[in-house]
């Protein structure tokens, strides 16, 4: 395990989130506490600074769905600066860059936020789904039976009971 930090700063309405170190088990329930504090101000647009991120699990995944699915519901935005290597992996490999704005630096992440590119709306009905957690519904998305991990509920005009299948 290594050292974990995080400051944050506001950059006019957008609060920048920078963390350095492994978002891990230890280090996520800290990460979600700050974010959901954050966002409780009344700071609905946020930028994560996660140049300094050497390591994140699947822990610090789930903080950033739950983070998404809390800015979503507010009409807030969320944008991902600055993942490399193996952090972007873990993004890739979950299949979040099909649903959160990851932008190489802060400065590009910002213009997401305030151009609207960096939206929590829910994703529309033609992205594909990709891998085995992902079923296609005529009504939205659904989490899989076998998915224990991530779950979009249907867009809010959706015919269907919004349970997972």
């Amino acid at each position: 395990m290594g050292e974990y930090a995080l400051d944050h700063h506001l950059e006019g309405e957008i609060a920048v989130v920078e963390v350095r170190g492994w978002i891990e088990i230890s280090t996520a329930p800290q990460l979600r506490e700050t974010l959901i504090a954050l966002i409780d101000e009344g700071h609905l647009h946020l930028v994560l600074d996660l140049s300094a991120v050497v390591f994140l699990d699947s822990t610090g995944l789930g903080v950033l769905v739950g983070l998404l699915h809390r800015l979503r519901s507010r009409d807030g935005s969320l944008a991902i600066a600055g993942a490399k290597d193996r952090v972007y992996q873990a993004f890739q490999i979950s299949q979040l860059t099909q649903i959160l704005t990851l932008t190489d630096t802060v400065e590009d992440a910002i213009v997401a936020v305030n151009t609207g590119a960096a939206s929590t709306a829910s994703p529309p009905c033609s992205i594909a789904a990709g891998g085995r957690n992902w079923q296609r519904k005529t009504c939205g998305w659904r989490r899989c039976r076998r998915s224990i991990a991530f779950w979009m509920p249907c867009p809010a005009d959706a015919t269907c009971s919004g349970r997972p299948s």
